[in-house]
């Protein structure tokens, strides 16, 4: 299996689990569907940290039947320190269904950020 994708929107399968927003607290993003990937998945969070207590981290959940959802290592682990201005990226493996991102911030945060999270395509 190929990582190197040269056509990602017939390809791949993309999702925004948070939408564009700015926050002022954690947030637990919509669950994607990724059952028709293959391969290792990708997560990318273009982010502007504009004022943070503490490091912001992002995780990646799974879960078979979105109720129980289980943390995803995420290889580099995704955390960021006001100032930030740039696109948080990693790579994960999963072993169910879903995948939801999280972010996790403190109270009074303020966090201008999008997650995307995507997988190659099964292939045949």
């Amino acid at each position: 299996m190929s990582t190197k994708l040269h056509d990602l929107p017939t390809n791949g399968r993309l999702g925004v689990s948070l939408t564009p927003d700015t926050y002022t607290e954690s947030q637990t993003g919509r669950s994607i569907d990724l059952i028709a990937g293959d391969g290792t998945g990708f997560f990318l969070a273009p982010t502007v940290a504009v004022t943070t207590p503490e490091p912001i981290e992002f995780q990646v959940e799974e879960s078979s039947d979105e109720s129980t959802w289980t943390e995803v290592s995420l290889t580099p682990p995704l955390t960021v320190t006001a100032p930030f201005d740039g696109v948080a990226m990693g790579r994960f493996v999963r072993t169910k269904r879903y995948v939801r991102a999280r972010m996790i911030a403190e109270e009074d945060s303020e966090v201008r950020t999008t997650v995307i999270i995507g997988q190659q395509l099964k292939t045949v």
